[in-house]
């Protein structure tokens, strides 16, 4: 009953037809996150332009919310809110599909820059998430008056956090980004 305890379990066996497949404890093999072998990411010429151009296409909606709010246009703060959470929810699973899984497959030779890589991914999930909590709180505008007070100080400090990040990435991250690995 307990063999598996002691290291002698028996392997499962493939169900009965017509029984469903028992789940398992791996990664579904459509999951773009798994690497295995036979599945790696290409490198895209594209890519670091197109990113680029996020970067300057979310700046510019920041910048239009902002503008909105100086304007007491709570409703325009919202519906800004809600399109640049959007746009940077987008951004960010490109960024994590496409470039950190690429950088990371083909880096995981050179200690130092898949270090660098790993720290930069893991510090934009930091960020991602302070972003997307500024946005969610601040959609609550029109309905809570009472968030005007913070607007101002919150999205000055998270447009500067976010910019410094991007100008990091842009100078250090993406000159990593190579096809001849």
């Amino acid at each position: 009953m307990f063999e598996f305890l002691r290291g002698k379990r028996k392997p499962d066996k493939a169900p009965e037809p017509g029984e469903p497949a028992r789940p398992t404890a791996r990664a579904p093999e459509d999951d773009p996150t798994v690497m295995r072998p036979g599945r790696e990411v290409g490198y895209s010429a594209e890519l670091i332009p197109r990113l680029q151009a996020d970067h300057q296409a979310l700046f510019k909606s920041f910048d239009g919310m902002v503008d909105a709010f100086g304007r007491r246009d709570f409703e325009r703060v919202k519906a800004g809110a809600r399109q640049l959470k959007s746009m940077l929810q987008d951004h960010l699973m490109l960024e994590n599909i496409k470039l950190y899984v690429y950088l990371r497959q083909n880096l995981s030779h050179e200690a130092q820059e898949y270090q660098l890589v790993t720290a930069f991914r893991k510090e934009m999930d930091g960020i991602g998430r302070e972003a997307m909590a500024f946005l969610d709180k601040y959609q609550q505008l029109a309905e809570q008056p009472e968030l005007v007070d913070s607007f101002e100080s919150e999205a000055r400090r998270v447009r500067q956090i976010v910019h410094d990040r991007m100008s990091r990435e842009e100078a250090t991250l993406y000159q990593l980004y190579q096809a001849s690995y």
